[in-house]
């Protein structure tokens, strides 16, 4: 019977392609932008880190808010020492820096890429096998350690030609030779999604011992069976210890122990990346509002196409079909719209995501990029049953509770009534209000965009260029880059065309 009822609603569909497609369009556009949202929320929230045991990575920051500032400060060289001495719940505990700017050459045009510092155990911390070769071992580090370093994925593509020889191979960044050791893989871009090499951090006795230098991130790894609060509890005593012991730099700075997932979806202390959680969430509200004023329209679609089809139930009913065969014939028919609309909404889905690929905060790794994964299609798959419930339901009851006496008159022209129903009028309300919110939330946002537009920068910026030069080494003294920078200006004004 169901395989019956499925080739009759398709019969019946295609004996009507404007509703259909119209009906197809709106559902897709209710689903699509619903399955696109929730991809990069699923992004930013739920899809596991591409590290092994991500719960157990958390951040360290220090703790400033009992002298008025934040608790999310960067980490001095000797508070990190004295923490990773001091403390029992974690495994290991890292220390990176924050992104530097080097200058590549050799095997083709000089490139300016994206750096990190590490100390040595970063990847064991993070568990991350490379793909080629090795990470950093202790060895590496310190400041007679011969300078090596490891790649990613996507720098090994693009400039070295997926080269397998890749290892032991030198590069030169800031004319300092580097041996490549190792290649990690793509989905690894740790902190930030920008970061093309990693070196040693090689501090020195005197760096280790800084405590007023408050510039570095330390994540950690947490014991098997510590929870975020014991770990904090235990920091919080740490800190209070070393406030003792060194008052002059430590008295009042605290420790705070923040889960790593949550920080890089927060983002915004964190390399500089802006805080974009409020915002998802407001786009998911949104997405849900066009959700149920589609559910609406197509709704008010069936309730109109289910009275201009009063004859056709009464006399189907009369003939022996019960209200309950009725009803699953023309949920059936809902049912079919529906796929059909999770088909569009899937494919408009998927071209969106390279767009929405740009709301994801720059700190999570690529490998937490959008995608239509089974969280995804999971959730695409409530949406589709909930609409098919909400669409569907209302108009299927109604053209099920027909009176054959009152249709063959209103279809003789007889009858009262235009077929419009209290609960056809409640939708209408009910797509108005929703409308009108969205309406009124995009009209602000307009208004916040275009007062953002006409702020006046204090200058004319058309026809204005603007040009960066790579560092380099060459440079290493002021005086050098004074003369390199005059002579840069003094041939750039006599390029035709430069006023």
């Amino acid at each position: 019977m169901l395989v019956q009822d499925f080739r009759y609603a398709l019969r019946l569909l295609r004996r009507s392609p404007g509703f259909t497609v119209l009906t197809v369009l709106i559902l897709a556009l209710g689903i699509g932008a619903n399955t696109s949202i929730f991809s990069v929320v699923s992004a930013v929230f739920i899809k596991p880190l591409p590290f092994a045991e991500p719960d157990r990575l958390v951040l360290l920051w220090e703790d400033w808010t009992s002298t008025g500032g934040t608790s999310r400060v960067t980490v001095a060289p000797a508070n990190y020492v004295d923490w990773k001495a001091r403390s029992r719940s974690f495994q290991d505990m890292a220390l990176f820096s924050g992104l530097a700017q080097y200058t590549l050459t050799g095997g083709g045009e000089p490139e300016q890429v994206a750096a990190m510092r590490a100390t040595g155990n970063l990847f064991s911390v993070l568990r991350v096998t490379p793909i080629l070769g090795r990470t950093f071992s202790p060895d590496d580090e310190g400041p007679e350690a011969t300078p090596v370093a490891v790649i990613g994925q996507a720098l090994w593509v693009h400039r070295f030609g997926s080269d397998p020889a890749i290892v032991g191979r030198d590069i030169v960044l800031d004319n300092v030779k580097h041996t490549v050791i190792g290649v990690v893989p793509s989905g690894f871009n740790y902190p930030n999604k920008d970061v093309e090499i990693y070196v040693p951090a090689s501090f020195t006795p005197q760096e280790l011992a800084e405590r007023n230098n408050h510039a570095l991130w330390v994540v950690a790894r947490l014991e098997p069976g510590v929870t975020i609060a014991q770990a904090q509890a235990e920091m919080t005593s740490v800190a209070k210890r070393m406030a003792d012991d060194y008052p002059e730099t430590n008295a009042n700075i605290g420790a705070a122990v923040a889960p790593l997932r949550a920080e890089l979806a927060r983002g915004a202390d964190l390399l500089g990346d802006s805080d974009v959680r409020g915002a998802l969430f407001v786009l998911l509200g949104a997405v849900a509002a066009v959700l149920l004023i589609t559910c609406a329209n197509v709704a008010n679609l069936l309730l109109a196409r289910g009275a201009a089809r009063r004859k056709e139930m009464a006399v189907r009913q009369a003939l022996g079909a019960n209200r309950t065969r009725v009803l699953r014939q023309l949920l059936t028919e809902s049912a079919v719209l529906a796929g059909l609309g999770l088909a569009g909404g899937i494919a408009l889905a998927a071209a969106s995501m390279g767009y929405l690929s740009r709301l994801i905060p720059g700190t999570l790794p690529n490998g937490t990029a959008p995608s239509l994964d089974l969280t995804v299609l999971g959730f695409t798959s409530a949406i589709t049953l909930l609409t098919v419930l909400l669409f569907g339901m209302g108009p299927a009851l109604a053209a099920a509770r027909v009176d054959f006496s009152e249709a063959v008159k209103r279809s003789l022209g007889r009858g009262a009534g235009s077929g419009r129903t209290i609960a056809g009028n409640a939708l209408v309300v009910g797509e108005i209000a929703l409308t009108v919110v969205l309406l009124a939330a995009v009209g602000l946002l307009l208004r916040s965009y275009a007062g953002l537009l006409a702020v006046d920068p204090g200058f004319r910026s058309d026809h204005l260029l603007i040009a960066e030069t790579l560092p380099s080494a060459k440079y290493g003294d002021a005086a050098s880059r004074n003369a390199f920078y005059a002579a840069v200006l003094e041939r750039t004004r006599a390029l035709p065309g430069v006023s």
